[in-house]
């Protein structure tokens, strides 16, 4: 064989393997976060529930959920169709933060996570409900079942090169708003 057959070869399996490979990441990217959400606060399915899905259908029968309190804590995450590097960041890193340090108040009902995609029409309220300008982590208090207040928690993206640092906003923040801060 010529050496240049062999190199326009060598040059194909290259470019069909760089293909198939871009091909499979994005794949895999769609799937990550090709989720959609729910329209109202009160019908979204926690973050939790999909991230910690039962392997089996038994699994999910023992596995009790968590009763709604009268007066609770919902931590959002807000995020668009179109989401870069730092946002699903600052959501994967928020929802570690809540349940690492939460634990018992997510499955009393006193804190709930919700993940929202406000390029979805019926979540576009969200946008002039709490003032978004951009991908945010808002905390809201709920007394029976009225918002009493909630705060945007803007800090997220000055944390964003030290996982510790936002970990321990995220703590600081929800855990003032489980006081009643």
């Amino acid at each position: 064989m010529k050496s240049t057959t062999i190199i326009t070869i060598v040059l194909l399996l290259f470019v069909c393997g760089s293909v198939y490979y871009l091909f499979a990441k994005e794949s895999g990217a769609k799937q990550a976060t090709g989720e959609t959400k729910p329209a109202s606060p009160q019908e979204a399915i926690k973050i939790a529930d999909v991230v910690k899905a039962p392997a089996n259908a038994n699994e999910a029968q023992t596995e009790p959920k968590p009763t709604l309190q009268s007066s609770r804590v919902v931590a959002y995450y807000f995020h668009g169709n179109k989401r870069c590097a730092n946002c699903i960041k600052i959501e994967n890193w928020t929802h570690e933060a809540i349940d690492a340090s939460f634990p018992v108040a997510l499955k009393d009902g006193k804190l709930e996570w919700k993940v929202i995609n406000t390029d979805e029409p019926a979540n576009e309220h969200f946008i002039k409900d709490f003032k978004l300008t951009n991908k945010s982590v808002v905390l809201v208090n709920l007394d029976n079942g009225k918002q009493t207040n909630w705060k945007n928690l803007t800090g997220v993206w000055s944390y964003l090169n030290n996982q510790d640092e936002f970990a321990s906003y995220i703590r600081t923040e929800v855990r003032a708003f489980l006081s009643g801060g």
